[in-house]
């Protein structure tokens, strides 16, 4: 979601996508602040638009600052733009505004060509009231500085700043433009970016959840041999009736049959012998009698 303040919305976007914003502030009546992550080496947009409902003017001033310098500005009469370059020595030749990891100078260098370290890191975007002015002009060209860096000394290995990246020639003749003349400062967005993991260790940007461990699915258990026996057996395909004519025998079977099936059973138990019943005789006792079949 786009930084809001004061009838305005800004956002820096790369690849087409927004970057989130952690730690918003109000710094003053006009500014307000937040932090983004930055990769070194991609480059970036300033997305900025009048939100619905606010008056509009004749035309409004943009300019963006970035680790002190100033990078572009330009007056519009929309309500709604982009910046993404920066102008170059040459009329119709810009280059493309790029994060890129902090320019370490030595001491020998320059002390003018350094950043001033509390705006390193930090792109600022100023939006003005303007008045567009009759007519067409000339377009001035402009010797442009080189990216401007800190000493060795500062320490401050580890974050990006803003550099000119590929250039991109521009359609059309800019020999005449449109000028807007500057008025006062309606609001200014802040900024201040440092590398992803950067903002991960100081607690300002959460770290990125783990990915979550597949736990494989658990097979049921294949039934004991002794239970898929069970359940395949059929009472009349191991016993006939003539041998099972003792219902007590008969129910004996069947609870053992009952046990195979529900997998409590144990296999020995299926094997074990019964013991034999008594054949009782009664008056018939010491006569010989004939148990043959019939």
């Amino acid at each position: 979601m786009p930084l809001e303040y004061r009838g305005y919305s800004v956002h820096i976007s790369c690849n087409g996508k927004e970057l989130p914003q952690y730690q918003v502030e109000l710094v003053n009546e006009t500014t307000i602040a937040c932090y983004i992550p930055s990769e070194a080496g991609q480059e970036f947009r300033v997305v900025w638009k009048q939100q619905d409902g606010e008056p509009a003017f004749t035309g409004t001033g943009v300019e963006v600052y970035a680790d002190g310098r100033r990078l572009t500005g330009f007056g519009t009469p929309d309500r709604e733009g982009v910046a993404s370059t920066a102008p170059t020595s040459i009329a119709n030749v810009r280059r493309y505004l790029t994060f890129s990891q902090v320019k370490l100078l030595s001491d020998g260098d320059a002390a003018d060509q350094c950043v001033d370290l509390t705006q390193l890191g930090v792109i600022d975007v100023r939006i003005y009231q303007a008045v567009q002015l009759p007519g067409l002009y000339p377009h001035k060209t402009r010797v442009i500085a080189d990216v401007a860096g800190v000493s060795e000394r500062s320490k401050m290995i580890g974050i990006n700043q803003v550099s000119y990246g590929r250039e991109k020639l521009m359609e059309g003749s800019l020999i005449n433009h449109r000028k807007f003349q500057q008025g006062p400062l309606l609001v200014s967005f802040q900024f201040r970016h440092r590398p992803a993991a950067m903002l991960q260790a100081i607690g300002i940007m959460p770290r990125a959840d783990p990915a979550p461990e597949r736990i494989p699915a658990k097979t049921p258990p294949e039934p004991s041999n002794a239970a898929q026996s069970a359940s395949s057996i059929d009472l009349k395909n191991l016993f006939t009736y003539r041998d099972l004519r003792n219902q007590a025998t008969l129910r004996s079977v069947q609870d053992e049959l009952k046990s195979l099936k529900s997998g409590t059973g144990n296999q020995q138990s299926a094997k074990r012998e019964r013991s034999a019943s008594p054949i009782r005789v009664g008056a018939a006792h010491g006569e010989v009698i004939d148990l043959t079949s019939d």
